[in-house]
């Protein structure tokens, strides 16, 4: 049974993900009960179907401005990336490497596929944050990019027929978090003081960066209650302040 349990897998795999047809399969397998093999064919356009709307459902902006060429990375990335993981949104979790690798002419693609994956990590991470006990929310995360991806993305979302122009490059940082209270994805733009004590509460900033960055006591405590009000950092994150801008 084992033998012909692998036999089966090690020919239905490389079907299923549409590497051979469904002729190859019969003539892997032996003929089925049924010589309407024609069958099987339904499964591995099933599962193109499903690849294909997970990856548009999680990448709608990168998916709108792409257009055709969405299905080919979607393509590359199973070929390059193939997974086991049971759940199928984690399949596409390397679309921003395949972007990168295959169109490297267009930096903010590969940005917006990034800034698009850390919308669903927040989104559906299974970590809760206690403001009193956590100094920083765990679905939280800064990334410098070189163009203004959640522009991009918005303005992709939002129109129907149109494809927006690729933004111009210009730097920029973000901190992709969900709110604690209303629990939607949000993003906040950190100026320099915002971003060193998010850096200080994640335990990613040292004094001496602190006295280098001229950033002054008081406008780290600002950036703190400020940080902390939007659901950025928790109650602890004070001390971990306090204690690099002293």
């Amino acid at each position: 049974m084992a033998d012909s349990l692998d036999a089966f897998f090690d020919a239905a795999v490389p079907f299923l993900r549409g590497h051979t047809d469904a002729a190859a399969l019969r003539d892997a397998l032996g003929p089925p009960p049924s010589e309407r093999h024609a069958r099987f064919d339904f499964y591995r356009r099933l599962m193109a179907a499903n690849r294909g709307r997970v990856a548009r459902s999680l990448y709608r902006g990168l998916a709108k401005v792409m257009g055709p060429s969405f299905d080919e990375a979607v393509t590359r990335l199973f070929d390059r990336f193939p997974t086991g993981h049971w759940d199928l949104n984690q399949a596409v979790a390397r679309m921003g490497e395949v972007i990168a690798a295959d169109w490297p002419d267009r930096p903010e693609l590969a940005q917006l596929a990034d800034y698009e994956w850390l919308h669903y990590q927040a989104a559906r991470s299974p970590e809760a944050f206690d403001a009193d006990r956590d100094a920083v929310n765990p679905t939280a995360i800064a990334r410098a990019y070189t163009h203004d991806v959640p522009g991009y993305a918005r303005a992709a979302r939002g129109c129907d027929s149109t494809t927006p122009d690729a933004p111009a490059p210009t730097s920029i940082t973000v901190i992709v978090f969900r709110d604690p209270e209303t629990l939607t994805v949000r993003y906040l733009q950190p100026d320099l003081p915002r971003l060193l004590v998010f850096a200080a509460a994640s335990g990613e900033a040292d004094p001496a960066t602190a006295a280098q960055s001229g950033v002054t006591a008081e406008a780290a405590r600002a950036a703190t209650e400020r940080l902390i009000r939007v659901g950025v950092l928790g109650a602890p994150a004070r001390d971990r302040s306090e204690a690099l801008f002293r």
